[in-house]
């Protein structure tokens, strides 16, 4: 997912937990698959994907909503004691 040509990526067969793992790095913040989604995609990403309203975009073209709201999560702590 990181290409440092300038060209918008293109995700082919692309396992949809992979990308919503790699979003997760890239933003720092949690990304919640509401409807399970478990196919591999295909799906151009913007030059800059790190912009939430072009991203929103290229999900728009897959059928799917990118949505930021708040909500409360389960999470489990790792530390070294």
């Amino acid at each position: 997912m990181f290409d440092d040509t300038g060209f918008a990526i293109f995700l082919q067969n692309y396992p949809f937990g992979s990308f919503v793992y790699q979003l997760e790095r890239i933003y720092g913040i949690p990304f919640i698959n509401r409807k399970n989604i478990d196919k591999s995609v295909c799906m151009s990403l913007p030059i800059d994907f790190q912009n939430a309203e072009r991203l929103q975009f290229a999900f728009e073209g897959q059928g799917l909503k990118l949505k930021k709201e708040n909500r409360k999560i389960k999470v489990l702590v790792i530390y070294k004691a």
